[in-house]
């Protein structure tokens, strides 16, 4: 159990759904392992390597190895991880599907133009990206997320061409649930109700010595309708064909 809790906790981190600045508002109780010198941000330590109470993080980073279960990750920390999983209280930050959709094709958009620019060629991510927006001759970004969108049903059969594009536009459902479809997390929070969920989590595990620094949970300042102007009818259904059940765990959630 994590020191300062009086209930062991885990949090699955979902790509573009404010990770970055959940990790900092957990800060040292979000338990990272220790990276060696000139390693930072690519070191991948297996679970066999570090102490349990890191292997929260090893779990959620893109590169750590889960075999067959890369995109059920609850599902591996149940069978895996922990002997006491039915004991962990468990939470998921969930996006709106639309807007997550977005937030993932200008992420490795400006991810794929930045390494053009720095000469990287050699960037997967970069590669694909620029493959399929050179498909649209401009950088036409109705068809560019169209096009994003045929890539990330691509990737779901052959995850391996880009295991970075794979894994942040994975759906929630799939990492959240077993094989039969039985959800395996306890808490659902909604990303625009994310600091009033992560308080009302915590608030009964946590001691009183454990500081969460909520002032870390703002809400995005992206003009959303601005990016919803590039939702072709096309990119809505493909967005529902790949993430229906994440809508239902979006409705659902608090």
């Amino acid at each position: 159990m994590q020191p300062g809790f009086r209930q062991p906790y885990l949090w699955l981190h979902i790509k573009k759904t404010a990770g970055t600045s959940l990790h900092r508002a957990l800060g040292h109780h979000y338990w990272s392992p220790p990276e060696p010198q000139g390693w930072k941000g690519v070191y991948v330590p297996s679970f066999l390597q570090v102490e349990t109470i890191y292997w929260n993080s090893v779990l959620n980073r893109f590169r750590t190895p889960l075999g067959d279960l890369m995109f059920k990750k609850m599902y591996y920390a149940k069978q895996y991880l922990y002997k006491n999983f039915d004991d962990i209280k468990s939470f998921v930050v969930v996006r709106e599907p639309v807007d997550r959709c977005l937030s993932m094709y200008w992420y490795l958009y400006r991810e794929a133009l930045g390494n053009s620019l720095r000469s990287t060629p050699e960037s997967l991510p970069a590669k694909v990206i620029r493959k399929l927006l050179r498909k649209t001759k401009t950088f036409d970004h109705v068809q560019g997320l169209e096009r994003f969108l045929e890539t990330i049903r691509e990737l779901r059969t052959d995850p391996w061409k880009s295991i970075h594009v794979a894994t942040h536009s994975a759906s929630v459902w799939d990492d959240v649930t077993d094989p039969n479809g039985r959800v395996l997390v306890t808490d659902f929070i909604k990303m625009e109700h994310l600091k009033e969920g992560v308080e009302r989590f915590f608030q009964p595990i946590a001691e009183s010595s454990v500081e969460i620094q909520l002032e870390h949970l703002r809400a995005s300042n992206r003009n959303r309708s601005q990016d919803v102007s590039i939702v072709s009818p096309k990119a809505m259904q493909q967005i529902k064909e790949l993430f229906g059940r994440d809508f239902e765990l979006y409705d659902s959630a608090r």
